[in-house]
């Protein structure tokens, strides 16, 4: 049986319980049935490439990072899986020589988690390939100035719930989007 759509959903409320269909719960609303949407689209991809969404993520942030390497520590914190979760999944990337331990020469009580050439080999490839189905999962549905304005906007609320820093949207003003195009600052 087929979900109903999130259009089909929001129309029930705005019918039969108006008060509950703010703008931030349609927010929620379709955040919530886009991730479904992508992680139902991508765990194929992963697990074709013999990834789950933890592992992605680990080598992704090993990748990203200058030089390649990590602490334990900053890993957990950058995937936010448990620690135990995390040894596991290090122990399973050593083994298939995803990732190598090296000395951390300022503190000697920790060691780095560094990335190996074919570990990165191996998360280049994962990404592309995960970049391709993300382009088709909005293919046809977004513009990329569309998906763009998203993104610009999802930024700025999460950084802006994560307490972080905002960037220069934040003096640009909010973001007003058009059902025909592309968002307008206001």
């Amino acid at each position: 049986m087929e979900k109903a759509s999130i259009s089909e959903i929001q129309a029930k409320l705005q019918e039969n319980w108006p008060e509950a269909l703010t703008p931030a719960c349609r927010v929620v609303l379709g955040a919530y049935r886009l991730s479904e949407i992508v992680e139902a689209k991508t765990n194929p991809v992963l697990a074709a490439h013999g990834l789950t969404d933890a592992g992605f993520e680990t080598l992704v942030a090993l990748r990203a990072e200058k030089g390649r390497q990590m602490t334990p520590s900053e890993l957990w914190r950058a995937v936010l899986i448990t620690s135990g979760g995390m040894t596991k999944l290090l122990k399973q990337f050593e083994e298939v020589g995803y990732v190598i331990r090296a000395d951390n020469p300022e503190d000697k009580r920790s060691r780095f988690v560094q990335l190996t050439e074919k570990g990165a080999a191996h998360i280049e490839a994962t990404m592309a390939a995960v970049a391709d189905n993300d382009r088709d999962i909005f293919e046809g549905v977004m513009s990329d100035a569309q998906l763009n304005d998203l993104a610009d906007a999802l930024q700025l609320a999460l950084s802006r719930m994560e307490g972080g820093e905002t960037d220069s949207l934040k003096e640009s003003g909010p973001v007003s989007f058009k059902e025909t195009g592309s968002a307008d600052r206001v």
